[in-house]
Formats: structure tokens, sequence, C-alpha cells
């Protein structure tokens, strides 16, 4: 194998609307972004109504990943906040005699009391997202580092010196790079106390993939990304652009069309498992593969369904504009009896 070559690129300031002020960016840089500069992030309001139906009161802990604010019938400070300085986090307690016990975070509800609690991951302190890695038949011999200085852009390419591979190797089509989070609502809040019961919960989630390297409009990527959680029976509503389809859309009649094979017989109900299954594209063409999904379940689920975007991302020729990052919004709700 011939060691990796420099490749120098013709993306020069014409792409750009401001100076590029230099970095150099490894393909992949996990966690940061996946194989193809893509970095994704979530951030998620949700409002719980709890009830304290026994004789004594109760101090819930917090996971403190999240900021959180208590609303009582009566005014108070019961806060506990994230905030940035520089690249550190820092996060503020609004009343510590209130809100700790044994220096765990958290709060009081007392007998037979109903408390709102607001909890947020917020656009300045989100949850990186992990993308999976575009795979394709050429294997890792593509652009593997990116400069960027001056406005130009210079970086790596892997190559083969294999006559048994020849000109061609595949054709870019937008795979699927995550899978939801399924919920159960039933142990979303894992409190051993049975006498601490919720009533309803409800919010929004927001989530944003952009192009680390492609910033400033010289790359342009095709990929396809789904909701980043959903919650088993609540309603998920208003989401933010329209998705472009459905999975089992994307599934039984997208994908064989686009890539011109016989779609499935039986087409595909998706279970959710541990392992949930998701088509790959590999050296068999297409094939049933295993992608790890994170699954957080209290029992069994009915077949579902759930909303795709199919994404383009980096400068448009055609039309004189640059799409750098693409986010999405939409809200969820759950009731008790639901």
């Amino acid at each position: 194998m011939r060691p990796v070559i420099a490749l120098f690129l013709t993306f020069l300031v014409a792409f750009t609307t401001s100076p590029v002020l230099g970095g150099t960016y490894n393909l992949p840089s996990h966690p940061d972004y996946n194989n193809i500069g893509l970095h994704s992030e979530l951030y998620l309001t949700l409002n719980v109504t709890l009830v304290n139906t026994g004789p004594f009161p109760k101090f819930v802990l917090v996971n403190p990943r999240y900021d959180f604010v208590v609303h009582r019938g009566y005014p108070g400070n019961e806060s506990y906040k994230s905030f940035l300085v520089g690249d550190t986090v820092y996060y503020s307690l609004g009343n510590s005699w209130a809100n700790t016990l044994n220096y765990y975070i958290g709060f009081w509800i007392h007998p037979h009391e109903v408390v709102v609690v607001e909890f947020r991951i917020i656009e300045s302190n989100p949850l990186v997202i992990d993308l999976k890695d575009y795979v394709s038949l050429c294997g890792e011999y593509k652009i593997t580092e990116v400069t960027l200085e001056n406005g130009n852009v210079t970086g790596h390419v892997n190559t083969k010196d294999d006559l048994g591979n020849g000109p061609f190797c595949d054709v870019i089509y937008p795979q699927l790079l995550n899978t939801p989070k399924f919920i159960d609502p039933t142990i979303l809040f894992p409190i051993r106390d049975p006498s601490i019961k919720i009533l309803n919960y409800w919010g929004t989630v927001g989530f944003r993939v952009e192009n680390v390297p492609g910033q400033y409009g010289n790359f342009r990527t095709l990929f396809a990304i789904a909701p980043p959680v959903l919650f088993k029976d609540a309603e998920h509503y208003a989401f933010t652009p329209n998705y472009t389809m459905t999975y089992r859309e994307y599934v039984n009649d997208f994908l064989p069309e686009y890539l011109g094979i016989e779609p499935m017989k039986e087409g595909v109900s998706l279970n959710v498992t541990p392992d949930l299954v998701l088509y790959e594209l590999t050296d068999s063409l297409i094939t049933l593969g295993k992608i790890k999904a994170t699954l957080i379940q209290g029992g069994e689920m009915e077949p579902i369904d759930f909303p795709i975007w199919i994404v383009w991302l980096g400068a448009d020729m055609n039309i004189g504009c640059r799409k750098l990052e693409f986010e999405i919004s939409y809200r969820f709700r759950w009731e008790i009896g639901d």
C-alpha cells in the first residue's frame, strides 16, 4: 500500500464569506465528529409533574448533567444551572440548603405535594450524540485529513496500488447515521420509592448536525438522520422542518428505488430490541446489518416507525447558497393513563 499522499484541493476563497482561521481536521475524529466530518448535538427541555403520595417528605436526587428549576405554588429560588466560561462548564446552585442533601443534588417534595420540575440540556452545554461512520465499498480510501489555512484547503487522501480494485468502487447514497434512543416512561425516572409518582411530562427536543471541516462551505455531504430520542407511548408532534419520509418508507421504498435493487418481499417491520436491525451497504450490496442502539425499556413494545430526514450540507452552486448545518426540533407529551 502506498503511504498517504498529499492532495491539494482547489476549493478556495470563492466559497468563504470570512477568513479561514486555519486548522487541521482528521477524518474521523471520534468523539467529536465521524469519518465524513459530521458532529451532532442534542438539547432538551423536559417538564415533569410529580406527586408525593406518602406521609413523609422525600428528597429526590437529580442527575447533575441536567439543569433544573423546581416550580411550586409559592415563590422560591430552587435551581441548578450550567454556564460556560471559555471552554469550562460551571454550575450554579440557587439554594444549597434546599437543593443538597448528603452532598447530592436534588429537591424536597412534601407529603401530598404536587410539583413541576423543569429539566434542561441547554444549547451552550449540549449533549454530544455519536453518529455512525459513513460506510462505503471504497473503505477508507478517501480524504482522511483536511487543513484550512489562509483561505486555502489542503489535505491527505488514502490510496491503494492494486489492479484488483478498478477505478470505480461505489455510489454515494444517504445512509442513516443514527438511531433513536427509545425510552420507556415507566422507568424514565428510576425512583425506588413507589410513593413518588409521575403524573405527566412534556417538552421539546432540538438536534443539530454540522460538518466541522466543511464549516466554510468547502465540502458537501449527503446523509440521513433520525430523531435522537423518542418516548414509548408519548405523542411526538410539531416536527420542524417536515421530515422527508418514515423509516419504513426509507427501507422498503426509497433505498430499493435509489439503488436499483429489489425490495424485500415482506418489507420491514421495526421491532425494538437491544440490537436494532437496519440496512447497511456491504460487499454483498444491501444486506441486513446490526447497529447497536441504546434501548431503555420496561416491557415489550409494538413495532414502531419514526421520521427520517435526507440532508444535504454544503455549497450549492446552482442556487448560489450554502447550508452549513441542519437542525430539527419536535415536541412530545405523555400523561399517566395514556
